[in-house]
């Protein structure tokens, strides 16, 4: 006989009627009327072709059958409970698993050092390998398990791909210390207009940068000298030349800390993107993956 054929609950029965050696408590056991249990094991001796339970003294008692079948069925019953109820055990101390994480090298400059000495703390044996890939593939990825994060400001045709807001990003304007066409701690207007800018990433026909929108609200705009792909060679470039640098203020900070270069607030509001963390909904209640998505708010914070 084919299991899916076969009601299961038949099985809670049979275990409850080989337990209380009556159709009375068991019925009683199970919530059931006595009818309905009755019918029960008329169905049970027909999937066995035994009689299971026969009228005797002190109550019906279990044919040879019947006994031979109740330990291997408590087996079977309390491991469909598991099945059913158990979550997956996860202990970060001694989880071993390599996270992948799609990312600019921005995103990965602010994230990462805090993400790192959280896990070399609390998960010892979790790894990470960081990559760079275009926005335009980090759905594919997601979806395909190519990768476990991804950390960006949007993603096109997500299907299934959840995300959590980390932080805002707070737009300013890096240069080289002693820029010549700076001349206080406050970068003017028309400095800011006047002197050409390097910008990271490649321009999309049609899509305004927050820089680019702002200043067009207010009739102005800015020559772009050099675009480059890296929030690295950006910040190189523009602590070694007169070229303006418009960054979020995590990655100009961090930038400003081990090269020649002050970070000034822009003349102008500039109205910066949430930067969010990405994954697929299938690892949304996956005990592992979620405390690991805790861990990247966690780093958001402290950076």
């Amino acid at each position: 006989m084919k299991l899916a054929s076969i009601n299961l609950n038949l099985l809670v029965a049979l275990d409850a009627l080989l337990d209380e050696h009556s159709v009375t408590r068991a019925a009683k056991r199970l919530g059931v009327t006595q009818g309905a249990m009755s019918q029960s094991l008329a169905q049970l001796r027909e999937i066995f072709g035994d009689r299971l339970l026969v009228r005797g003294k002190g109550g019906m008692q279990p044919t040879r059958r019947a006994m031979s079948l109740a330990p291997e069925l408590r087996r079977t019953l309390r491991a469909m409970e598991r099945l059913l109820t158990d979550s997956p055990a996860f202990d970060p101390t001694t989880d071993r698993r390599t996270v992948r994480i799609a990312s600019n090298d921005g995103g990965q400059t602010v994230l990462l050092p805090s993400l790192r000495r959280v896990l070399a703390e609390r998960a010892p044996h979790v790894d990470i390998d960081a990559v760079q890939s275009s926005q335009g593939r980090y759905a594919e990825m997601l979806q395909s398990g190519a990768i476990d994060f991804a950390l960006d400001v949007s993603i096109d045709d997500a299907s299934g791909v959840r995300h959590a807001d980390l932080f805002p990003s707070e737009l300013v304007i890096a240069a080289r210390r002693g820029h010549p066409a700076i001349r206080s701690n406050e970068l003017s207007l028309d400095t800011f207009v006047e002197v050409p800018h390097v910008l990271v990433g490649v321009t999309t026909p049609g899509v305004e940068s927050p820089v680019d929108r702002a200043l067009k609200a207010i009739g102005r705009a800015r020559r772009v000298a050099l675009r480059v792909e890296y929030f690295l060679v950006a910040a190189l470039v523009c602590a070694d030349s007169d070229l303006l640098w418009p960054a979020d203020r995590r990655v100009a900070e961090i930038a400003a800390k081990h090269l020649d270069l002050q970070v000034f607030e822009s003349p102008i509001p500039l109205d910066g993107p949430m930067i969010r963390l990405f994954w697929h909904r299938r690892f949304e209640d996956d005990p592992g993956h979620r405390w690991l998505r805790d861990r990247f708010v966690e780093a958001a914070r402290a950076g």
